[in-house]
């Protein structure tokens, strides 16, 4: 944690003093640019990635495609066979074809 037997340290690692940039330095920004939560949230970059993930920024969402609320078929559907026969998971191991 504190770096006496190995370097860089976990703490050092965190804030910086051993290794540049830090992981706070990038999950805030002060060290890189965008941030990790800025690209997450949108404050640093156009869709975020919560955006494209909940359809706040893109439609459709990743969430619906893979649910199937934003088209239908949606990928789970095609994987197990809910939406389609065969299944792509049935194709693969011979359970549908």
């Amino acid at each position: 944690m504190y770096g006496t037997d190995t370097k860089p340290s976990l703490l050092g690692i965190l804030y910086g003093t051993d290794t540049k940039p830090s992981l706070l330095g990038i999950l805030y920004g002060t060290d890189t640019k965008p941030s990790l939560l800025g690209i997450l949230y949108g404050t640093d970059t156009k869709p975020s990635l919560l955006g494209i993930l909940y359809g706040t920024d893109t439609k459709p969402s990743l969430l619906g495609i893979l649910y199937g609320t934003d088209t239908k078929p949606s990928l789970l559907g095609i994987l197990y066979g809910t939406d389609t026969k065969p299944s792509l998971l049935g194709i693969l191991y011979g359970t549908d074809t």
